[in-house]
C-alpha cells in the first residue's frame, strides 16, 4: 500500500511541477517546454487559413472587432515524435504591421516569435485543467484521448485592440513519460 501512495503523490508532485513550469509567467509555451526537457522542441503547423470571422468559435469571436481579415491557426510542439502541445490560433491580421503579417502568413514561424517584435499586452483568460469536451468544442482537430488537459487561453492585445487569439492544451502524459 505504501509503494502504491508513494507513486500516486510521486504522479501528482510530476504533473504539478509539470503545470508550474508551462504557466510560469509570460514565458513561451515551446521555451517552457524546451527548459522542461533541456532540449529543443520540434514546431510544426498543421493547418492555416484565412477565414470569415462567422467561423471563429463563439468563446474566442468575442475577443475581435467586427470587422477584420482572419487567419485560423493549428500547430503542435513535439519531441522525439510525442506531442506535447496543441495550439489554436485566430488572428486580426487587419491590425498586423505588414512584415509581421507576412511571416504570420508564411506558416513556418512561431506565433510567439512574432509576438515578440511587437508592443503587445497578453491577458491570461484560462489557466488550468479542461475537460476535453472543452477542448473539442474549440478545435476539433485537437487529439484529445484523456479526460482533461492542462490548457492556458490567452489574448495578445495590440493599441487596445485584440490581435491575437490563442488556446495551449498540453499533452501531460507525453510530458510525464519524456521526463522519466
Amino acid at each position: 500500500m505504501l509503494v502504491a501512495e508513494s507513486r500516486t503523490n510521486e504522479f501528482t508532485y510530476n504533473v504539478q511541477a509539470i503545470k508550474n513550469i508551462l504557466f510560469s509567467g509570460d514565458t513561451s509555451s515551446i521555451l517552457a517546454l524546451e527548459k522542461l526537457l533541456n532540449d529543443t522542441v520540434q514546431f510544426d503547423v498543421l493547418e492555416q487559413e484565412v477565414i470569415d470571422r462567422q467561423y471563429i468559435p463563439k468563446e474566442a469571436k468575442n475577443f475581435f472587432d467586427k470587422n477584420g481579415t482572419f487567419l485560423y491557426r493549428v500547430s503542435n510542439v513535439s519531441y522525439k515524435g510525442k506531442v506535447l502541445s496543441e495550439n489554436l490560433i485566430f488572428a486580426d491580421t487587419s491590425f498586423l504591421p505588414d512584415t509581421i503579417k507576412s511571416e504570420l502568413e508564411s506558416g513556418t514561424i512561431p506565433v510567439e516569435n512574432l509576438i515578440e517584435k511587437m508592443e503587445v499586452r497578453r491577458n491570461v483568460l484560462y489557466e488550468g485543467y479542461q475537460p476535453s469536451g472543452n477542448i473539442i468544442e474549440l478545435f476539433d482537430g485537437c487529439s484529445v484521448a484523456a479526460n482533461v488537459y492542462p490548457t492556458r487561453k490567452y489574448q495578445i492585445v495590440s493599441n487596445c485592440k485584440c490581435v491575437f487569439y490563442i488556446c495551449e492544451v498540453y499533452h501531460a502524459e507525453n510530458i510525464k513519460d519524456l521526463l522519466k
